[in-house]
């Protein structure tokens, strides 16, 4: 998704859970940095919230929100999905 300039190189995630705003910050190969920690996936860095509150794990596509460039806060789900529409049926597989 950085490749294909959906989501940028320092790009914030976050998520307000349980009263709290956890941020967490893209990096160039598209890992992401939370407290000092690099997560290889939304999923286990969004693990690394829930797990301060003795919650399972969330799927990070649907824990994770970005603000997009026109100030819009959106799912990063939903940013992946947009990302897969644009791929050929070839890159699909």
């Amino acid at each position: 998704m950085i490749n294909a300039g959906l989501v940028a190189e320092g790009t914030v995630l976050f998520n307000e859970y349980k009263d709290t705003r956890y941020e967490a910050l893209v990096q160039a190969d598209g890992t992401i940095l939370f407290e000092g920690a690099t997560y290889k996936s939304p999923s286990a860095a969004g693990r690394a919230v829930t797990a301060k509150h003795d919650v399972s794990a969330p799927n990070g596509w649907q824990f994770w929100q970005i603000t997009d460039s026109a100030d819009a806060t959106r799912l990063l789900e939903t940013v992946r999905q947009e990302y897969i529409s644009q791929q050929s049926p070839e890159q699909k597989r």
